[in-house]
């Protein structure tokens, strides 16, 4: 799975339609397959790097320039596994919980945020940093 563009996917489609940003809270695996047409089970890991990076787009995160980033070796994909892992753990390793987390109170601006990350390129170092920066 596409972790990138499923968020993004997500992305638009909260924009257009916020309520369901609720749904994605409540129950987001389920929202997740429906909504992007995913069949089969989605993973754990999975779901908590497309909530951690929805939540980030949402919150209107700025991506920093690879430039200033600490560790330029780090690739930008094992820095969000790593901090999608860490959120989880810290929300009990339920991926309902940390949806209600970071997405629970953003329902009323839901169609706002999101011109900062740009992951049309893929997942880079900068994105992470910018998420990390909104989300820890």
């Amino acid at each position: 799975m596409d972790v990138a563009s499923v968020a993004q996917s997500l992305f638009k489609m909260v924009q257009d339609n916020p309520e369901l940003l609720q749904k994605l809270t409540e129950h987001p695996y389920s929202t997740t397959a429906d909504a992007c047409g995913i069949q089969g089970r989605i993973s754990q890991q999975d779901m908590s790097q497309v909530v951690t990076l929805l939540a980030s787009l949402l919150g209107g995160g700025t991506a920093m320039s690879a430039s200033n980033a600490t560790a330029p070796t780090m690739d930008g994909t094992d820095a969000l596994v790593s901090m999608a892992s860490q959120l989880l753990g810290s929300n009990g390793n339920s991926v309902h919980t940390l949806a209600k987390a970071l997405l629970g109170g953003m329902a009323s601006g839901a169609g706002q945020g999101g011109a900062g990350i740009d992951l049309s390129d893929g997942i880079g170092l900068d994105d992470v940093i910018g998420i990390a920066s909104k989300l820890l």
